[in-house]
């Protein structure tokens, strides 16, 4: 757990608080992925167009699904370490 967290909790931030803090962190780097990603893979459709047969190579369902998979994905990849952040003691990770 990075020192910032556990010198919040020790001077008294409430886990939720400490929770949210991670989630936000990580989730806003999944974000900024899926943002780059969406970006990258609009201009890449003209290039792996020829290669697609039935299928549109600006396919909604695919721009749409995937970005909220990984999404769905990463919640929980944030939320575990999230939830282990709070359930640390501060004095014990301060002495450490």
């Amino acid at each position: 757990m990075p020192i910032l967290k556990t010198l919040r909790m020790a001077i008294g931030a409430q886990q939720a608080q400490v929770l949210g803090q991670v989630l936000r962190e990580g989730l806003v780097l999944v974000a900024g992925g899926v943002s780059l990603g969406l970006v990258a893979a609009a201009f890449a459709t003209k290039l792996v167009a020829g290669f697609l047969f039935e299928v549109s190579a600006r396919d909604l369902t695919t721009f749409a699904g995937i970005p909220l998979l990984l999404v769905l994905i990463a919640l929980p990849a944030c939320l575990l370490p999230a939830r282990r952040a709070t359930k640390v003691n501060p004095m014990t990770a301060l002495r450490q």
